[in-house]
């Protein structure tokens, strides 16, 4: 989507790849029991290409090369029973007519074999390069396929993770703006894509600029309403403006969606601390710390929260989990 757009049946190649199929089904069902070797390459590639093609069952991935190697092999065996075929009908008549049709049908075989191998084997070869790391093979596929929003957001989101490792500030900013054009190019194009808009928050967050992190993660929660990192993000950015009430909301969404997450407990409990409510702060610390005992932040918050309730005991046990 939407290198290959949806298209109805008033649309000529859609109605030609379907004529296509059906012929190839009604061979086959003609053909298969009278051990028709044509029929067994066209059963097998229709049976194993069905697994995957998404028509059926959803497998979670777009149609990729990897998903047709053996469907090919039926592919392969059609290909060659009709080369063979061409051939048959074509041998030379007279006297010594076996003889020069079996060495015409070999040369004619192996020469249509080297054309093949040889086109394929340099496409192999150059492809090689592309795969040097996700840069680059993403970088390559938005070059044969610019119409795809998934190839500008494998690009994007890449660019996204790759950028949190980068030390120099310059370097990062524009990594991350890149992120960004990619992740607007990929929404662009499939504007419900929630994912993209989750990571163009993400990007947009950290460029500091929660504005358009705000926009981009209220998109992603329009398509996705239950997307927990986007609710947690979400609240994290009102928590930086001392929204403390719509924080609180969306980090209550976000357990809602998923209360096996620890993020929003802990933020939760940060929110309430922010506000003076000490108990609620208190209960969300303690569930963060049922996730990771060891969570430096949060140890070292109710640290804090217990010194200032004078509860001195607690405060030590908690700085000494935090490392102070």
């Amino acid at each position: 989507f939407n290198h290959f757009p949806i298209v109805g049946w008033s649309n000529w190649q859609a109605l030609l790849s379907l004529g296509i199929y059906l012929a190839l089904g009604v061979y086959a069902v003609k053909n298969i029991l009278k051990k028709d070797i044509i029929a067994y390459g066209i059963v097998l590639y229709l049976i194993t290409f069905s697994v995957t093609s998404n028509l059926f069952v959803k497998i979670g991935a777009t149609l990729g090369e990897r998903f047709m190697f053996i469907p090919s092999l039926g592919f392969a065996i059609v290909l060659v029973m009709v080369i063979i075929h061409f051939l048959e009908r074509n041998k030379p008549q007279g006297g010594d007519a076996f003889y020069l049709s079996m060495n015409a049908k070999s040369k004619a075989l192996i020469g249509i074999v080297v054309v093949i191998t040889l086109t394929y084997s340099v496409k192999t070869y150059t492809r090689n390069f592309d795969w040097e790391n996700n840069l680059t093979l993403f970088r390559a596929d938005i070059d044969a396929t610019p119409n795809s929003a998934r190839t500008h957001f494998s690009l994007g989101s890449t660019l996204n993770t790759n950028s949190e490792s980068v030390q120099d500030p310059t370097e990062k900013a524009k990594m991350l703006q890149e992120a960004i054009t990619e992740l607007q190019k990929t929404v662009d194009i499939h504007p419900n894509f929630s994912a993209a808009w989750y990571n163009m928050g993400v990007a947009y967050f950290n460029s500091k600029d929660e504005a358009n992190a705000t926009i981009a993660y209220q998109n992603c929660l329009l398509y996705n309403a239950f997307d927990k990192q986007a609710l947690n993000n979400l609240g994290v950015i009102y928590f930086n403006r001392k929204e403390y009430n719509e924080a609180i909301a969306h980090f209550n969404r976000a357990i809602k969606a998923n209360p096996g997450f620890p993020d929003p407990y802990a933020n939760m409990g940060a929110a309430y601390h922010n506000m003076g409510d000490a108990p609620n702060a208190i209960k969300y610390y303690e569930q963060a710390l049922g996730f990771n005992p060891n969570n430096r932040m949060v140890n070292s918050n109710l640290a804090k929260l217990y010194n200032t309730l004078g509860e001195d005991a607690k405060s030590e046990h908690h700085a000494k989990r935090a490392g102070q």
